[in-house]
């Protein structure tokens, strides 16, 4: 995955690091497993549209 722009960030819920999104925000994803990347209704982490738990530099 190319760095996002906005900086990377974990996700306070199931620790994943990821790209923000350009408010600072964590994306949309699915959980620990995988399972909802791609099917937004069947699972989406809670920690997503929040500020993440670490800032990645």
């Amino acid at each position: 995955m190319p760095n996002s722009p906005y900086g990377r960030g974990t996700c306070p819920v199931c620790h994943r690091d990821m790209n923000l999104l350009k408010n600072g925000t964590l994306r949309h994803h699915g959980g620990p497993d995988g399972s909802g990347y791609l099917r937004p209704r069947t699972y989406r982490c809670k920690g997503a549209g929040q500020k993440p738990a670490s800032r990645a530099a």
